[in-house]
């Protein structure tokens, strides 16, 4: 059986065939796709977090964290905290592992997420940050 195909009838025909190497029947060439919302204004150009966590920030989210779990087992809530220049709050749902003697021995995120606020009211613009719950959860579990 010889296999046939169809001269192009149109110029996205030829476009299909030319880019995708198939005829438009078979090709989604021009569906819509979906367009990605523009970045935020005030991230910078390559890409980089707006706002990054340093030693200190950490230690501050760290004390919070185990002063607000106290003596539970599970957790599922936000903290808000406020730094130099912007605002922080961590919302996340751990299971917290301890041992006999009470202490914390380790903690299994279910589900996190921290979002930045530029400001030090935590007013402004939401912004991308490069914080880590790896980080985070290491120093509490030392």
């Amino acid at each position: 059986m010889k296999n046939h195909t169809l001269a192009p009838s149109s110029a996205t025909e030829q476009e299909c065939l030319a880019t995708h190497n198939r005829p438009s029947l078979e090709c989604n060439h021009n569906a819509e796709l979906p367009q990605s919302p523009s970045p935020h204004p005030l991230l910078r150009h390559n890409s980089e977090p707006a706002i990054s966590f340093d030693t200190a920030d950490y230690a501050e989210l760290s004390e919070l964290l185990v002063a607000t779990l106290g003596s539970r087992n599970f957790w599922s809530g936000h903290i808000d905290h406020f730094h130099e220049g912007f605002a922080s709050t961590l919302t996340a749902t751990l299971i917290i592992y301890r041992n006999s003697e009470g202490d914390i021995c380790d903690i299994a995120p279910v589900w996190w997420d921290l979002t930045t606020r530029l400001g030090d009211d935590g007013e402004g613009p939401e912004v991308a940050n490069d914080f880590s719950l790896r980080t985070l959860l290491s120093l509490i579990l030392g």
